[in-house]
């Protein structure tokens, strides 16, 4: 049953009661051929009032009742299967929020939005069944195959000879249907990340004129969902039509076989009647199971998508530790770390340094030289392979996550902004924040100005990503938010790359009496956004190539003059 289990436990109660009522409701359904058999047998052909009216009212009351257990269970099915995917749905996404970023990774975007809609739905929808027609249709047809036993042995043995066919029908139906639908979710797994990658970057697409090339690689992805959906449709196609045949010759013989019976005197009218209504009963309910074969394949297919999803055991690794008191240092001790799904050539390599409380460590280097990655292990959103990250003497594996985040506050090179108001967007930062708080953060990211300058202030809209402000005034907001938290180390991965220079220079103004007692990682491609830091880290394909003031670095890293001189221009011996 796997991860099933806890969810069977927490709806159990209803699970059965539905089932119970589901019981009532059959045994109710079952009933009505018998009552109409003795109601033509022993009334209309004797011409007993009394009977017909007794008998009547029985099979009316019988249907009130049904009707009353039918409302009933289906409310109590669709709550259950309701609640069901809500918690799943819920236990899912704190699983994949739980997940490390090597999990992450394995994981396509739009396969766990698959997993968590149309994987989850489907299992919904076999849940909701497995408390109405699922269980029902067998309880109908071991029900009915009983009552035709009883009222006629040969044609009953009609019916028990057909069901071998059918079992191998639905056997079939299962075996060859179950891969087909498996694929056709991937292939809706490759649609999402289609759609998903042209929604975040449409005006990279719009600027570049490619939409004809996005819409051949969509209708790519689309025809093959189409294929796969109508490879296991057609499978789904053949074998309920097959099965339907069967049981229609099936029903076909038995009145063939009932009329000459009846002619003969050796069955009465009611009695063939209720016969009749059994057989109808059975082959239907034989029909249904069929059905819920074909069900049961699209959600076991569903079943183990979200399985892998539960059964990932890595996880973000917690330590046990709190991080108490304000953080004295950051080190770094000969680090090395190479991502999981990379060419296995290091992102950095034997990295050392020590920043204290109070200074500003510059991290520069060319593209892929590994400065973010610098920013992902301080964050735990990686950990290092070898060496030791320690913070205040403390190696931060063994910190807790959630105290050592208390700590950090990032502005990453791409600033992520959610839909809603900038006062919304600000209380990410500080839960509590109040609206002097929000306008003393913004002011020091000098982003006050243009928040300010809208008629709504604080409750002006920000939009999905940030889609109504510009690139510079994401930036802003997104530095404001952490700025909001008054954290111990600040990162700034490239924070300013899209403000200009005079803004930037008004920002660092306002960040020197807020970075007093915090350790800040400056990490920027402009060697102007570093100069003036306490020590500049120079990375090079992952390397340590320098470590120093500006001054420091001019004189001895060669790497570091590189930069100056592709940005600034020649070295001066003063500037040395």
């Amino acid at each position: 049953m796997g991860y099933l289990g806890k969810y069977f436990r927490r709806h159990y109660r209803m699970f059965f009661l539905a089932i119970i009522i589901l019981m009532l409701e059959t045994a109710a359904d079952l009933t009505q051929p018998y009552l109409m058999s003795s109601l033509v047998d022993d009334g209309v052909l004797k011409s007993d009032l009394m009977h017909i009216y007794r008998q009547g009212g029985l099979m009316l009351m019988l249907t009130a009742i049904g009707a009353v257990f039918a409302f009933s269970r289906n409310i109590i099915s669709n709550t259950v299967a309701a609640e069901f995917a809500k918690d799943l749905r819920r236990d899912m996404f704190s699983k994949i929020q739980g997940f490390s970023m090597e999990e992450m990774d394995s994981f396509s975007r739009g396969s766990l939005v698959t997993r968590l809609t149309s994987d989850v739905t489907q299992m919904q929808n076999f849940a909701g069944g497995m408390m109405r027609i699922f269980v029902k249709a067998p309880m109908i047809f071991l029900g009915s195959l009983f009552m035709t036993w009883r009222l006629d042995p040969r044609l009953a043995m009609v019916v028990t000879a057909v069901i071998p066919i059918v079992v191998f029908l639905m056997y079939l139906n299962v075996r060859i249907g179950y891969p087909l639908f498996r694929r056709m979710q991937t292939s809706l797994d490759t649609v999402n990340d289609r759609v998903r990658e042209y929604l975040s970057g449409v005006r990279v697409v719009k600027s570049y004129g490619s939409e004809a090339a996005e819409s051949r690689a969509f209708d790519g992805a689309s025809g093959k969902l189409a294929y796969d959906s109508e490879a296991a449709m057609r499978t789904m196609s053949f074998f309920s039509p097959m099965i339907a045949l069967v049981l229609n010759l099936t029903l076909a013989v038995i009145l063939y076989l009932g009329g000459m019976f009846h002619s003969k005197g050796e069955v009465m009218p009611g009695q063939l009647m209720a016969m009749v209504n059994y057989m109808t009963q059975l082959l239907f309910s034989i029909h249904m199971i069929g059905n819920i074969f074909n069900v049961f394949v699209r959600a076991k297919a569903s079943h183990e998508r979200i399985d892998e999803v539960f059964s990932s055991t890595g996880g973000e690794k917690d330590g046990e530790s709190e991080l108490k008191g304000q953080v004295s240092s950051l080190s770094f001790d000969k680090v090395s770390f190479s991502y999981p799904e990379g060419s296995g050539i290091c992102a950095i390599q034997d990295i050392s340094f020590t920043v204290r409380s109070g200074e500003t460590l510059g991290i520069i280097g060319s593209t892929g030289s590994g400065k973010t990655t610098v920013a992902n292990l301080l964050l735990r959103l990686y950990d290092s392979e070898d060496g030791t990250i320690s913070l205040s003497g403390m190696d931060i594996k063994s910190i807790r996550l959630s105290s050592l985040r208390r700590k950090i506050a990032a502005v990453p090179q791409r600033p992520v902004l959610f839909s809603g108001t900038v006062r919304d967007n600000m209380l990410w930062g500080k839960s509590d924040a109040t609206d002097e708080e929000i306008r003393k953060a913004l002011s020091l990211a000098d982003a006050i100005g243009f928040v300010d300058s809208s008629s709504e202030g604080l409750d002006t809209r920000v939009g999905r990503g940030g889609m109504t402000l510009s690139g510079g005034q994401k930036q802003r907001i997104s530095l404001a938010r952490a700025l909001i938290r008054r954290p111990d180390i600040l990162i700034l991965d490239d924070s300013f790359s899209k403000v200009d220079a005079v803004t930037e220079s008004r920002i660092r103004e306002s960040l020197k009496s807020e970075a007093e007692d915090m350790i800040t990682v400056l990490i920027a491609q402009k060697i102007t956004s570093v100069m003036n830091c306490d020590k500049i880290l120079v990375l090079d394909k992952g390397r340590l190539c320098g470590l120093g003031t500006h001054k420091e670095l001019l004189a001895e890293s060669m790497e570091y003059r590189e930069i100056y001189r592709s940005q600034i221009g020649e070295v001066e011996d003063g500037a040395r």
